[in-house]
């Protein structure tokens, strides 16, 4: 007897449950703005953050991630930073320090990329740190510019790229922080 009470008491249990499957669901689908998410911009915390390498220091913004490379540096390259934040945006810092292929910029190929290509990319000159820079902002792109530096028989390239639902202002302050702060050693 209590088997047979116990087998009726999960037969209608698992009619229960097959029929709640079967019966139409309720619920609210809401059209228009995501009031749980309201700021779709990307706040990078601008507050600098001491870059010491062997060859240059430098600050960079705390909101952006130190990527480490994979592949260890070989000549021309002597030091190389990445760092990277993205959510909906996304940014990306780069400062590479390299042994300089002649005197001149024209020994670099990203500088003669540039350089040969002013429909894409306008060439500018920045001071910064008492120190002058020649500098290619792509004009295709939300954000991009590279920075070009000669310090004897080594060169320094900083790019930044990104898009920032806030403008361009965050990016070119962080980019202007780089230029304002490297110093060589």
């Amino acid at each position: 007897m209590i088997v047979a009470g116990f087998i009726l008491i999960v037969v209608f249990v698992i009619n229960s449950i097959i029929s709640n499957l079967n019966s139409p669901v309720s619920g609210k689908v809401t059209v228009g703005n995501d009031t749980a998410h309201p700021n779709t911009t990307i706040r990078v915390n601008l507050k600098p953050k001491l870059q010491n390498g062997t060859f240059v220091s430098f600050y960079y913004p705390t909101g952006l991630s130190p990527r480490p490379t994979n592949n260890p540096i070989t000549a021309p390259d002597l030091e190389n930073y990445t760092y990277r934040v993205a959510d909906i945006t996304s940014w990306l810092l780069s400062v590479n320090i390299s042994i300089l292929k002649g005197a001149t910029l024209s020994g670099d190929s990203g500088y003669l990329l540039r350089f040969n290509d002013p429909a894409t990319y306008k060439e500018s000159t920045v001071s910064a740190n008492n120190q002058s820079y020649t500098v290619f902002s792509d004009q295709n792109a939300a954000f991009s510019k590279v920075a070009y530096i000669i310090h004897g028989n080594k060169l320094a390239s900083i790019t930044l790229s990104g898009d920032d639902n806030a403008g361009t202002k965050p990016l070119d302050t962080s980019f202007m922080m780089v230029l304002n702060s490297l110093t060589w050693h």
